[in-house]
């Protein structure tokens, strides 16, 4: 490759003394011409390292690379390379981030957030910081009372493990997965247990197994597997956590108000009937797909 004249590079470091200069071209690749400044934002994005001395070679050497890279790209787009559409989604994607870094995220990081601020929002998400005491448990839940006093016999045997004879004679319950309501607080939550219920399941131990239980919804045999102590915090322990609650809630509703504006201003039209089409031809491709009966895969063989 061609070196550039040292003299051009000459210029160059006296150019840097005056910002009034940055307009004035520095070197050209074919028809693509990099002024003084255009070369001092490409050294901006390739810094040089604080303990490198910068002289004429080393800046030559720079002004070379940014030629190099200029005779790729204009390589590439004379094989067309950017109007792939892969490449297409990646200059998309580059345009969207940056938009939305100018114009949402940039304003939004700016504005501070003050201790009222996060003590407010503390306050009204309690739960989600203060925890109260919760405990564990797998039931045996039934609504007819023969079955659980059978299944009671089978837990009194310790033959059998009490996840098994929960699967086996549980009914399904509409609030929680079979036989398994999981942690619960003293009010019975999130699975909506019994209050009674509820009682007996904290006043036993890790490990412990009650007796038949009857309930409004029906009969419970539990068993306590778990533990978990009660949460107690102030708005100052959280405040770092909550500022970056705060901070997503700003972004995410001055994004959506940013692009709605865009929205209203844009001339928009979709064709509803071409999607709707679309929609009923990729529905019966999958549905053939799945359909098909599975392969048999092939027989390894014996040894």
């Amino acid at each position: 490759m061609k070196k550039l004249p040292i003299l051009a590079l000459l210029f160059l470091s006296s150019c840097f003394l005056f910002q009034n200069e940055d307009e004035k071209p520095l070197l050209k690749v074919a028809e693509t011409t990099y002024t003084l400044g255009k070369f001092k934002n490409y050294l901006e994005y390739r810094p040089i390292p604080a303990h490198v001395i910068v002289d004429e070679a080393l800046l030559n050497k720079k002004a070379e690379e940014l030629v190099e890279a200029e005779i790729l790209v204009q390589k590439a787009k004379d094989l067309e390379l950017d109007k792939e559409p892969d490449i297409q989604r990646q200059i998309q994607r580059i345009l969207i981030d940056n938009l939305l870094q100018k114009k949402v995220e940039l304003p939004v990081r700016s504005q501070k957030i003050s201790n009222q601020e996060i003590k407010d929002y503390f306050d009204r998400h309690n739960l989600e910081f203060n925890r109260p005491p919760e405990t564990k448990i797998v039931e045996i839940y039934n609504k007819d009372k023969q079955k659980i006093e059978k299944a009671l016999q089978e837990v009194q045997t310790g033959k059998t493990n009490f996840g098994v004879l929960s699967r086996a004679f549980s009914d399904k319950h509409a609030n929680y997965p079979k036989g398994r309501p999981g942690y619960i607080d003293p009010k019975g939550k999130p699975a909506g247990l019994p209050q009674n219920v509820v009682k007996v399941a904290f006043s036993m131990n890790l490990g412990e197994v009650s007796d038949v239980i009857s309930s409004g919804d029906g009969y419970r045999i539990i068993m306590v597997t778990g533990k978990r102590p009660a949460v107690k915090t102030n708005w100052k322990d959280k405040a770092n956590q909550i500022r970056q609650k705060i901070l997503q809630e700003r972004l995410a509703r001055k994004k959506e108000v940013f692009i709605n504006e865009l929205k209203e201003d844009a001339v928009v039209e979709i064709d509803k009937k071409l999607i709707q089409e679309l929609a009923e031809k990729m529905t019966s491709e999958r549905t053939v797909i799945i359909t098909k009966e599975p392969l048999t895969p092939p027989s390894l063989p014996s040894n």
